[in-house]
């Protein structure tokens, strides 16, 4: 029976750090951060039918036309070496959009690396892995990791992915401002900034024996020139300390800040308080690769 429709979580990722290592031949930034998938997602629908290709969200705020990144994945997985004629066209695309947007959690690129796969499958395209990293890659950094999932290392521009051991579940309170963070002016800040001084936070997952003990420590290069642009950044890092977290971090360029729970009782707790407070409070978790790997046999994909 030949697949029609397809649904597909695309779920959100945080930074457990994010070190700037230089600047690379091509004037970009040389990065070594840490990836975490976390279990906060949009729903993609994906549907076989006639007509032009469509993508559809209720979400004004998202644009719908050929800028959208689900609407490039399509166009590039499609129009892949050897596809010869094949056309965009016959497909359309719902999007229920719940990852925040410009908050640092990647839910534009994770909605790129869902549609690679999703329209792989309904095309019987049998991309092999390198191709789809490699069409994932150019659709932009982050994009990679989300065909890994769980917890992993990026490098170069985050977009060399490495998978590492899962770290332990943790409970995740977000709290979200009301605006967002550009990628491009938060490195702009750090690059302006990089001779001066700046006080770092150095926190570390409190991991025990782990194998990863030594290798995830809380920092983010980035968080200093962004706090010293928007210090409400800095002031939610301090609500979830006093709250209770184990530790916290921003993700990725902000603007979105979280903390760590090993207690699903204390997060709610948190989360509670920090919501009386006025704050913009998500709460949810860390997920394994298994949960979350969109390229492996699992039931978060349905027809």
């Amino acid at each position: 029976m030949t697949r029609k429709n397809l649904r597909i979580r695309a779920y959100a990722k945080i930074n457990l750090n994010l070190r700037i290592l230089g600047l690379r031949r091509d004037g970009m930034h040389e990065l070594r951060t840490i990836l975490q998938t976390i279990d906060l997602y949009d729903t993609l629908t994906f549907q076989q039918r006639l007509g032009p290709f469509k993508l559809l969200s209720a979400n004004s705020e998202i644009p719908t036309d050929k800028t959208n990144l689900i609407w490039r994945a399509a166009k590039a997985i499609v129009s892949g070496p050897g596809r010869g004629g094949d056309r965009l066209n016959n497909l359309s695309v719902s999007l229920i959009k719940r990852i925040p947007l410009r908050a640092g959690l990647g839910g534009g690129s994770a909605d790129a690396a869902a549609t690679l796969v999703a329209i792989d499958r309904l095309r019987k395209l049998k991309t092999r892995p390198e191709v789809l990293h490699a069409l994932a890659a150019d659709l932009g950094a982050d994009v990679p990791f989300f065909l890994v999932g769980g917890t992993a290392v990026g490098f170069g521009l985050g977009d060399e992915i490495y998978p590492l051991i899962d770290l332990p579940k943790y409970w995740v309170v977000l709290l979200i401002p009301s605006f967002g963070v550009s990628t491009g002016d938060a490195y702009n800040w750090y690059d302006s900034a990089k001779s001066q001084s700046h006080r770092r936070s150095h926190g570390v997952l409190p991991l025990g024996n782990s194998a990863l003990a030594h290798v995830v420590k809380m920092v983010n290069d980035l968080e200093a020139p962004v706090i010293e642009r928007f210090e409400s950044i800095g002031k939610m890092k301090m609500a979830l300390e006093q709250a209770g977290a184990m530790a916290t971090g921003m993700s990725g360029s902000g603007s979105s800040v979280f903390g760590l729970f090993r207690s699903h009782a204390r997060a709610k707790k948190a989360a509670a308080s920090l919501t009386k407070s006025g704050q913009h409070v998500m709460l949810t978790r860390t997920l394994d690769r298994k949960s979350t790997r969109l390229n492996s046999s699992h039931d978060q994909i349905s027809y």
